[in-house]
């Protein structure tokens, strides 16, 4: 009789940013013959009497996510998930008290000047511009929408006036609220790509 013990193993992935990917990643895993024991943001529980990473890595690819090797990695995946939380919680229009660098402090429970510095090497940008990046492409998604007035969508994402909204948002796309608005055609990208 040949018994095969089951090894339990959590993997940290990278690119996981919405509840689709989480959808996506148990579908690739259990689709390989994993036991999928519990997905979330940025990682997720398998068992299997083998666990070959190598191809779990290939399938995980094969829809933009990758596998996180490292502890500075994971920190950062962190980071970012930590980020995108505060970042919905201005989307939906939720009352935030502190800002971006001590919520980061308080939900990982470390200093922020060193979480910000190994983000910054690892990265090659500050959390700010990763913070950023997202809100331009809130941006995006709400002129194109075409729902909310550059007032309000000013408002929502909590800029401090519609002009300098306009004038930060023309610094990083080359193109003004109402021109992208307009043409539309600029590319987004998905916060996965951030």
């Amino acid at each position: 009789m040949n018994i095969k013990l089951m090894k339990s193993f959590q993997i940290k992935i990278k690119n996981m940013v919405c509840p689709r990917c989480i959808k996506v990643v148990r579908q690739k895993l259990e689709q390989d013959g994993l036991e999928v024991q519990e997905v979330e943001l940025g990682y997720a529980k398998i068992s299997s009497p083998d666990i070959n990473l190598g191809e779990i890595s290939r399938l995980l690819e094969e829809e933009g996510f990758e596998l996180i090797p490292d502890q500075d990695g994971n920190t950062v995946e962190t980071i970012k998930h930590t980020v995108l939380q505060y970042f919905d919680s201005i989307v939906e229009q939720q009352v935030v008290t502190v800002n971006l660098s001590e919520y980061i402090a308080y939900k990982l429970h470390k200093n922020y000047f060193q979480l910000s510095k190994l983000f910054s090497q690892i990265e090659g940008r500050s959390i700010e511009s990763y913070f950023l990046a997202l809100k331009i492409e809130k941006v995006k998604e709400l002129l194109e929408n075409k729902e909310l007035t550059l007032s309000e969508i000013s408002d929502r994402l909590q800029y401090s006036s519609v002009q300098y909204f306009s004038t930060q948002f023309k610094k990083l796309t080359g193109l003004s609220p109402s021109a992208y608005r307009s043409g539309s055609s600029a590319y987004r990208k998905g916060y996965q790509d951030l």
